[in-house]
């Protein structure tokens, strides 16, 4: 698993450059159920991407994601959410409209 996050990381780290974040050493200590934690971090203008490790939280397994975040455009659950606390807003102005 380290050793196949090392060959994708080289690949970004081919592409932007060194990473602004990384972890020296990675042990079985690090890993705690259900926590992810990052190993290494690329900024890059409205872009991160973070190489991340997990332990499922109730077995043995082990986990590593790659996780591309860009500020310029929200998630679809950004999205939703938004739309919730909108759609909760006027619901409450509605419900005050009607009070006495």
């Amino acid at each position: 698993m380290i050793r196949d996050a090392n060959l994708l990381s080289s690949k970004f780290s081919q592409k932007y450059g060194e990473p602004t974040y990384q972890k020296k050493d990675v042990n079985i200590f690090d890993f705690e159920n259900g926590r992810w934690f990052a190993v290494k971090k690329w900024e890059i203008g409205q872009k991160t991407i973070t190489i991340r490790f997990a332990k499922e939280k109730y077995s043995s397994e082990y986990f590593y994601e790659i996780y591309i975040q860009n500020s310029n455009f929200p998630t679809k659950e950004d999205i939703e959410e938004i739309e919730m606390i909108k759609k909760a807003e006027e619901e409450k102005k509605d419900k005050e409209q009607y009070q006495f």
